[in-house]
């Protein structure tokens, strides 16, 4: 196969890779080119948009909701008039 140096090589390699990798990725001055433009974007429309979105949908969650509740009750007067 390959004797005892290429096992302590790709040893080596297994070992320092990940961890040259977690130190390179885990450095300050690696993100600093990346993040100089980057700023938390505050827009009132889209803040807007989403809530309106959730009246929506909890809408739509409530109507379906009574729409079941009402299909019980039915359901429950038909059976009680059966018997």
């Amino acid at each position: 196969m390959g004797g005892w140096r290429m096992e302590t090589f790709r040893m080596l390699i297994y070992v320092t890779f990940p961890v040259g990798s977690f130190w390179l990725y885990n450095q300050p001055q690696f993100y600093n080119k990346f993040m100089d433009n980057w700023t938390i974007p505050n827009d009132k429309k889209n803040n807007e948009l989403i809530k309106k979105y959730i009246e929506e949908m909890n809408a739509v969650k409530r109507k379906k909701e009574y729409e079941d509740f009402l299909r019980d009750q039915m359901a429950m007067e038909a059976a009680r008039k059966t018997q």
